[in-house]
């Protein structure tokens, strides 16, 4: 709400003093929410939507930052119980919040996060319901009151360790990291080409980039001069995929091979097939015949393959499918030519090199309640909170009550 949180002094917005919480003095029933902003993303966006939420809600809860630094800010409100999230920008933004709660080891646990989502792309908010992007019209106190209403669900983290290279970024000053962690996907060929020639555009030029229907248009440009380049053909020549100690058979027509945490790619493509039974687009080849729901908490990566530019275009408008290749905890790819990678919307191009994927941990998201299944697990959310503030159930407990919870409501 906009009044000033019970147990606060100081002014955390203003950032001179650190404000002191006192815990014990907020109600139970207390549920604090911290907003962080990225006023960068999504042009005019994201200054907006900060003075609109900085009206609603007490200034001292929400944050711009390009002036605060999370860490700070979150470990203010570690020891507060039953603390939410709302973070507003993009991809980059979210995993900059999640790698920070990961990093504080909070005693309470990890912060559940809500996504308001500015930019393009957006896939991690359009899989929890959040929609496809923040609209200047978008009426703010229903966000509110939805993020108050969400329950908690789980997403896995994925960590790629890479040797035997260094990491060739599209900035040639940054340092080559030995890992990099993603959320949503990691896609190699044809799909991360394209995102690196758009990104190396707008780095160029940033003036040509001025709304989401413009950075869309310069999408589909950089995806048609693919569709005649063909830079990714021979993919299956070029590297090599491991999966749970499997090799995979690489389709020979394969430009692309993309590997999903969530069921949403470049704005909202379904990308695997969940339908029981269902034999279509599949890539017949050893042992992997058969395939389970698509799940963003079941420590497994979906794994496919693209034709090319033009059949992403046509999986866009729902005319075609990838072709589905594996379900694994552990994926090994050996790369021997240089090749266009991105996580997560990021692109880089990357030497020769091999790469392990593997589960990193466990965040806690803010699932937007929209069905009854959804009244459900927020109803059975409530009871492992009560449980667990009473010392009913211990952290360990409420942690495999609530993944089991997760796996049931999804």
């Amino acid at each position: 709400g906009g009044a000033t949180p019970a147990g606060t002094n100081g002014s955390a917005a203003a950032g001179a003093e650190r404000p002191i919480i006192d815990a014990e003095a907020l109600p139970s029933d207390f549920t604090p929410l911290i907003v962080f902003v990225n006023r960068k993303s999504g042009g005019q966006k994201g200054a907006f939507l900060y003075e609109e939420l900085s009206r609603n809600l007490n200034p001292h809860q929400v944050f711009d930052l390009a002036v605060h630094n999370p860490e700070r800010i979150l470990k203010i409100f570690s020891d507060v119980p039953n603390v939410k999230v709302l973070v507003c920008g993009g991809d980059g933004t979210i995993q900059w919040i999640l790698n920070t709660i990961e990093g504080l080891n909070l005693r309470n646990g990890p912060i559940p996060v809500a996504v308001l989502p500015l930019g393009t792309g957006n896939d991690l908010a359009r899989v929890l319901g959040w929609g496809r992007g923040f609209n200047m019209d978008d009426n703010i106190p229903e966000i509110l009151v939805g993020v108050k209403d969400a329950h908690i669900t789980l997403l896995d983290r994925w960590e790629i360790e890479v040797a035997n290279s260094g990491r060739a970024t599209r900035k040639a000053s940054k340092a080559a990291p030995s890992s990099i962690i993603f959320n949503n996907y990691f896609g190699i060929g044809v799909d991360a080409t394209t995102a690196l020639r758009f990104h190396q555009t707008r780095d160029q030029y940033p003036e040509w980039f001025f709304s989401r229907l413009t950075n869309k248009l310069w999408y589909v440009l950089h995806g048609a001069r693919e569709i005649v380049d063909r830079s990714c053909a021979g993919l299956a020549s070029k590297m090599r995929l491991v999966c749970d100690g499997e090799e995979v058979d690489i389709p020979s027509y394969a430009e692309g091979i993309i590997l999903l945490n969530v069921n949403s790619f470049a704005g909202g493509v379904k990308m695997w097939n969940d339908r029981a039974g269902s034999q279509e687009n599949l890539h017949r080849y050893g042992t992997f015949q058969s395939f389970g729901r698509s799940s963003m908490h079941d420590g497994m990566l979906d794994v496919v393959a693209v034709n090319g530019s033009l059949h992403l275009g046509e999986m866009n408008v729902g005319l075609s499918r990838p072709t589905q290749l594996c379900q694994g905890k552990e994926i090994t790819i050996e790369m021997t030519s240089p090749m266009a990678m991105q996580v997560d919307g990021e692109p880089w191009t990357q030497k020769p090199c091999q790469m392990t994927i593997s589960h990193k941990s466990q965040a806690h998201m803010l699932r937007k309640t929209v069905d009854t299944n959804g009244e459900a697990a927020l109803r059975m959310q409530e009871l492992l909170t009560w449980a667990s503030d009473r010392r009913v159930l211990g952290e360990d407990q409420y942690q495999a009550l609530l993944k089991e919870m997760s796996r049931r409501f999804m």
